[in-house]
């Protein structure tokens, strides 16, 4: 979903980060603001205080954005649920779940919280706005706190469409969950949903677009791809977990594989390796045992003297445990092993015998072959 992200601070004990493509949206609604509501509501001001005005109110919206993450990141962190970190891109903010829910009821509460956290802030907007205006306080202040009421107000009601991923999806889909007790069932119709919707958003954005708003119809159209890209992904995801959790890693594992003595040296491996597909961390086996495994990009920058003399036990990483499984695990367990942590592979053994290798891009061919 994102490209580069930066991190900028930590809130709670959660990573916030932006993706790049939020500087982009940051841009544009205070291009929007600038040229459109503060000059139309409060005329006569140097274009520079338009800025201003305008750039203030887009920071106070993607902070809303983030208030609304954190309420749902706080719930999952009090129900155990793993969380990443919050991210804001172009589409708004979205705390990142390693895990789904364990329950309708854990699902559904940590869904609904974030349109209350919006609405309650829409309210205390619009009354800040009331009382800039009773008591005279300040027109672009007055603006201001009504813009942010009338959008966090939006971001309440648009995230309770039950179209999945919105969180009105979520809440749809745990009530279906909890009625059914299916919750693979309860994704693919809350994603069809989803998917619907999408459509929906792209049919009027293209009819807004006709009539002359550019910058809307674009924008809804934007937002109904995404929507649909989203719930197309999550009901494949479905999918792919069945098909994986019925599958053993044994079945699925490479049993032909290079494999390294410790004591060969960097030059004969490099002469072993020339022309020969390889894992990124290949296994170190002596005497039969596997003793641990070589990171390949540990040798990227070496001096030639290394290459000559240093041995393939001096850059032996022999904490194998964190990169192996079992042969029982189901397939799904070893995709979730490689998706928490750095390795896009694992080696699948029985206490320190090595029996094979297996990798992502192994598990996502099969599933492509299955699917074909």
């Amino acid at each position: 979903m994102f490209g580069k992200r930066l991190e900028i601070f930590r809130l709670f004990g959660f990573p916030i980060r932006v993706d790049l493509s939020w500087l982009l949206i940051l841009f544009m609604v205070t291009y929007s603001l600038a040229s459109g509501y503060f000059p139309a509501n409060h005329p006569g001001m140097p274009g520079s205080a338009y800025w201003a005005m305008a750039f203030v109110a887009a920071i106070g919206l993607f902070l809303s954005i983030l208030f609304h993450e954190l309420a749902h990141s706080l719930v999952g962190r009090h129900y155990r649920l793993p969380i990443d970190g919050i991210t804001l891109f172009i589409f708004g903010g979205v705390a990142e779940m390693r895990e789904e829910a364990e329950s309708p009821r854990v699902e559904f509460l940590m869904s609904a919280v974030g349109p209350v956290a919006s609405a309650a802030l829409a309210l205390l907007f619009f009354y800040f706005r009331h009382l800039t205006e009773q008591y005279e306080v300040n027109r672009a202040l007055e603006l201001i706190f009504y813009y942010l009421g009338f959008m966090n107000m939006i971001l309440a009601l648009f995230n309770l469409v039950p179209a999945f991923p919105l969180d009105g999806g979520r809440m749809f889909r745990s009530i279906l969950w909890a009625v059914k007790k299916d919750f693979d069932w309860a994704t693919r119709v809350a994603a069809k949903i989803g998917w619907g919707f999408g459509w929906l958003l792209i049919g009027y954005g293209a009819f807004t677009l006709a009539g002359g708003n550019s910058f809307g119809g674009l924008w809804y159209i934007l937002i109904g791809f995404f929507l649909k890209q989203a719930s197309s992904m999550s009901e494949q995801q479905v999918v792919l977990k069945k098909r994986l959790e019925k599958t053993k890693v044994a079945d699925l594992m490479q049993r032909q594989f290079v494999q390294v003595d410790p004591e060969v040296t960097l030059e004969q491996l490099q002469r072993e390796l020339a022309g020969r597909e390889v894992y990124p961390q290949l296994p170190v086996v002596a005497a039969g045992r596997l003793v641990g495994f070589l990171p390949l990009g540990k040798l990227e920058g070496l001096s030639r003297e290394h290459w000559l003399h240093g041995r393939v036990e001096q850059f032996t990483d022999r904490d194998f445990q964190k990169i192996s499984i079992a042969p029982g695990e189901s397939a799904w367990a070893a995709l979730e092993a490689m998706k928490g942590g750095p390795w896009g592979q694992l080696f699948v053994v029985e206490g320190d015998r090595l029996l094979g290798v297996i990798s992502a891009n192994d598990l996502l061919s099969w599933v492509r072959a299955k699917s074909g």
